[in-house]
C-alpha cells in the first residue's frame, strides 16, 4: 500500500514536473507567439511602408521618366532647332561674307589688273618715246656734225678762194704794172719811131704790140678768172652764211629738242618712278589682299571645322542621350524586377505570415489543449493530493493506534 502511494506520489511528482515543463513550454510558446505577433505587426507595418514606398517610387519613377522623356525631347528639339538655326545663320553669314569678299576681291583684282596693264602700256609707250627721242637726237647730232663738216669744208673752200683771189689780184696788179710798163715802152717806141723809121724799131714795135696784145689777152683772162673767183667767192660766202645759219638753227633746234627731250625724259622718268611706286603699292595691296584671302580661307576652314566639331558634339550628345535612355530603360527594368521581387517577397512574407498564423493557431490550439490537460492534471493532482492527504491522515491515525 505504501509502495502504491509512493509510486503514486512519484507519478504525481513526475506529472507535476511534466506539467511544470509543459507550462514552461506553454509560456515559451506564448512568448514566442507574442514575439511572432509583434514581428508580424512589424513586418506588416514594414510591408505596408515598403509597399507605399514602392508605389511612391514607382509613381516618382514614372513621373521622372515621363518628365525626363519630355525634357529630353523638348531639349533635343530646342537644341536641334537652335543649333540648326544658329549653324544655318552662321553658314549663311559666312557664305554671304565670303561671296561679298570674293566679289570685292575680284573687282579689286580686275581694277588692279587694269591699272597694271595701263601702267605697263604707259611704261612701254614711254620707253618707245624715249627710244624715238634718242634716235631723233642721234639723227640731229649726225646732221649737225655733217653740217659742221660741210661748214668747215665751205670755210676751207672760202679761204682757198680768198687766197686764190688775193693771188689773182696780185697777178692782176703785176700784169697791170707790166702793161703800164709796156705802154710806156710803146710810147717810147712811138716817140722813137717818129724820130726815126728804123726797121729795128718797127720790129721792136711789132714785138711790143704782140706783147701788148698777149698781155691784154692774159689780163682779160685774168680779169675773167678774177670775176669768176669773186663770183665763186660770193657764192661760197653765201653758202657758208647759209650753212652757218642752218647750223645755228639746227644747233638751236637741237638744243631746244635736247631740252625738250631732257624735260620729257625727266617727266617720263618721274612718271615711271611714280608708276613703279604705284605698281609697288598695288603689289603690296595685292599681297595684303592675298593675305586677307588666306585669312578668310583660314577663318572659313576654322568655321567649317567648328561646324564639324559641333556636329560631332551633337552626335555625341545624341549617343549620350541614347545611352541615358538605355540606362533609364535598364533602370526601369531593374525597378520593375525589384518591384516584382518585392512583390514576390511580399507574397512570400504573406505566405510566411499565413504559415505563422497557422503555426500560431496550432500553437494556440495546442496551448488550449495543454491548458485543458494542465487543468485536468491539476484537478487530478488536487484529487491525488486530497487522496494523499487522506492516506497520510489514515496512516498517522493507524500509527497512533
Amino acid at each position: 500500500m505504501e509502495e502504491s502511494h509512493h509510486s503514486t506520489a512519484e507519478e504525481l511528482q513526475a506529472t507535476l514536473q511534466e506539467l511544470s515543463d509543459q507550462q514552461q513550454v506553454v509560456q515559451e510558446l506564448t512568448a514566442e507567439n507574442e514575439r511572432l505577433a509583434e514581428e508580424k505587426g512589424l513586418l506588416q507595418t514594414s510591408l505596408q511602408q515598403q509597399r507605399e514606398r514602392v508605389e511612391l517610387l514607382a509613381q516618382k519613377n514614372e513621373a521622372l521618366l515621363a518628365r525626363l522623356q519630355e525634357q529630353a525631347k523638348s531639349e533635343e528639339a530646342e537644341a536641334r532647332a537652335a543649333r540648326a538655326a544658329e549653324l544655318e545663320q552662321r553658314y549663311g553669314e559666312l557664305v554671304e561674307s565670303s561671296r561679298f569678299e570674293r566679289e570685292k576681291l575680284v573687282d579689286i583684282q580686275q581694277q588692279l589688273s587694269g591699272s597694271l596693264r595701263a601702267l605697263e602700256k604707259e611704261h612701254q609707250e614711254a620707253q618707245a618715246l624715249v627710244r624715238t627721242l634718242r634716235e631723233e637726237k642721234e639723227l640731229l647730232r649726225g646732221r649737225l656734225e655733217k653740217e659742221q663738216e660741210a661748214g668747215g669744208e665751205a670755210g676751207r673752200a672760202l679761204e682757198e678762194q680768198r687766197a686764190s683771189g688775193e693771188a689773182l689780184r696780185a697777178e692782176n696788179g703785176r700784169l697791170r704794172a707790166q702793161v703800164e710798163a709796156e705802154r710806156q715802152k710803146v710810147q717810147e717806141l712811138k716817140a722813137m719811131q717818129s724820130a726815126s723809121d728804123s726797121t729795128e724799131l718797127q720790129g721792136l714795135l711789132k714785138a711790143a704790140h704782140a706783147d701788148k696784145e698777149r698781155l691784154e689777152l692774159g689780163c682779160g683772162e685774168l680779169r675773167q678768172e678774177l670775176a669768176q673767183a669773186v663770183a665763186e667767192t660770193e657764192r661760197v660766202q653765201g653758202l657758208l652764211a647759209k650753212a652757218e645759219a642752218d647750223c645755228q638753227r639746227l644747233q638751236e633746234r637741237s638744243e631746244q629738242q635736247e631740252q625738250d627731250r631732257s624735260s620729257s625724259v625727266q617727266s617720263l622718268e618721274e612718271r615711271i618712278q611714280e608708276k613703279e611706286t604705284q605698281v609697288k603699292d598695288l603689289k603690296d595691296t595685292i599681297f595684303e589682299l592675298e593675305d586677307q584671302v588666306e585669312q578668310h580661307t583660314a577663318v572659313r576652314l576654322h568655321t567649317n571645322q567648328t561646324i564639324v566639331d559641333l556636329e560631332n558634339k551633337v552626335r555625341k550628345l545624341e549617343e549620350q542621350k541614347f545611352e541615358l535612355e538605355r540606362q533609364l530603360k535598364a533602370l526601369s527594368k531593374q525597378m520593375k524586377d525589384e518591384t516584382a521581387e518585392w512583390l514576390r517577397f511580399q507574397a512570400d512574407l504573406q505566405t510566411a505570415v499565413v504559415v505563422a498564423n497557422d503555426i500560431k493557431v496550432e500553437a494556440q490550439q495546442e496551448l488550449r489543449a495543454l491548458r485543458r490537460r494542465l487543468q485536468e492534471e491539476q484537478e487530478h493532482s488536487a484529487k491525488l493530493a486530497g487522496e494523499l492527504e487522506q492516506l497520510q491522515g489514515s496512516r498517522s491515525s493507524t500509527g497512533s493506534g
